[in-house]
């Protein structure tokens, strides 16, 4: 079990005493007043026409854009709408656990990011954060498990779309935990070709110091 980190305990406390900024309103039974207001919300969105699962999808993809903007708070409130909705839509799922990845809660990240992809496997990209999330574990905590979780991962994203920029970048980061260095460098340039995948520049400094760039790609000096 993970050692709670400083981010999500914060993020937690807060949750206390406004249980929507927690993944599935924390889990935990709501009082009548909650429920009434759930009761509420679910009819106002029903009178508006379209199905559940439509508007969860709605609401979700609304989740996503104020987390692009860095807005974790209204992320997670629409994450919450959309699975009160809809709890079989995989993308609340996902982003409860990139929200919980980024607050340095990775053990509920796993869990909510396995959910969504028991739901749906078509995304690579969930795939690639699921690959990104064991990768900072491993960082955390240096354990082999979750370079073979990554790993596993990683294959299954270039299995499913070989030419997929962050399926390449994803599998650079899985070379990378297994120290070979100069396969890393390969997959990078991979992805660079495919596309842009904003890479993390730290990285890159820590990849160059342990080899540097061969191609000079990435780091010219």
């Amino acid at each position: 079990m993970q050692a709670q980190s400083k981010r999500w305990a914060e993020w937690q406390k807060r949750g206390e005493k406004q249980i929507n900024l927690l993944p599935m309103y924390g889990g935990q039974p709501k009082s009548k007043n909650l429920l009434a207001l759930d009761k509420k919300f679910l009819a106002s969105i029903d009178n508006k026409g379209g199905t559940r699962a439509e508007n969860s999808k709605y609401f979700s993809d609304r989740g996503w854009q104020h987390f692009q903007q860095g807005d974790f708070e209204t992320a997670m409130f629409r994450f919450n709408q959309a699975w009160l909705l809809d709890s079989t839509n995989a993308k609340p799922y996902w982003g409860f656990g990139i929200i919980c990845g980024m607050l340095e809660n990775y053990d509920d990240a796993f869990t909510y990011l396995h959910k969504a992809y028991a739901l749906d496997s078509s995304d690579v990209q969930l795939l690639c954060d699921i690959v990104f999330t064991n990768f900072c574990k491993y960082q955390e905590t240096n354990q082999a498990l979750y370079i073979e979780n990554a790993s596993v991962a990683s294959q299954k994203a270039l299995r499913q779309s070989p030419d997929h920029a962050f399926a390449l970048y994803s599998h650079a980061l899985v070379q990378y935990m297994k120290k070979d260095y100069a396969s890393t460098w390969e997959y990078l340039y991979k992805a660079k070709e495919k596309g842009e995948v904003g890479l993390d520049q730290d990285f890159i400094k820590a990849l160059h110091a342990q080899l540097p760039d061969p191609k000079k790609e990435f780091v010219k000096d």
